[in-house]
């Protein structure tokens, strides 16, 4: 992904290897309409976490913007 991870709202998030939950990381710039995929969010970085896990870092594709809001969550179920 293109641009400075500094400059785009983003979130963390350890991944169990042998979890049995499915997530998406969305976004909104109101609230009440998220959104998700390639379009609004993007992996900017895998590393190695505690024993099997995965650190993962999504970003928005949005640069920040003093002007306009946004915000980002992690929407986690059992499927």
């Amino acid at each position: 992904p293109e641009g400075v991870a500094a400059d785009y709202l983003s979130i963390m998030i350890v991944k169990p290897a042998d979890s049995s939950v499915a997530y998406s990381v969305e976004t909104s710039t109101g609230l009440t309409l998220w959104r998700s995929g390639a379009a609004n969010v993007v992996l900017a970085g895998e590393t190695p976490g505690p024993g099997t896990s995965v650190v993962q870092t999504w970003r928005s594709t949005r640069p920040f913007s003093a002007t306009a809001p946004e915000y980002i969550r992690l929407r986690v179920w059992v499927p």
